[in-house]
């Protein structure tokens, strides 16, 4: 079975960046406080996790391997550029991507063309 575990990844990113932009909008919209916005945060993950289950570990694993990504790239710096660069996961990250990775697969899965 051939899919693309980028654009599955890169779909759950652009959800990710949609809801947080929801989330931002109506907390300036509405001016709530912050348990308010805490509870509004906690409603909306519910509703992912409803929409996504099992969506906890992939967002996990994203946010573990950009982190790694965006440290390695800082600190190499302009030689990232000019050099192209590789990057060591710890454990933990490798575990992260491994939990999620059932996830992925079956979201791949089920999307037409991969």
């Amino acid at each position: 079975m051939s899919f693309s575990l980028g654009s599955v990844a890169h779909a759950f990113v652009l959800g990710a960046e949609k809801l947080k932009s929801a989330l931002i909008t109506a907390e300036n919209l509405i001016k709530k406080d912050a348990p308010q916005i805490a509870e509004a945060e906690t409603l909306a993950n519910a509703v992912v996790s409803q929409i996504y289950p099992g969506a906890a570990p992939v967002t996990a694993a994203i946010e573990a391997g950009m982190a790694k990504i965006f440290d390695a790239v800082d600190a190499a710096g302009d030689a990232a550029v000019a050099n192209g660069l590789s990057v060591s996961l710890d454990t933990a990250t490798v575990a992260a991507i491994k939990a999620a990775l059932p996830m992925v697969k079956a979201l791949a899965a089920t999307v037409p063309g991969s």
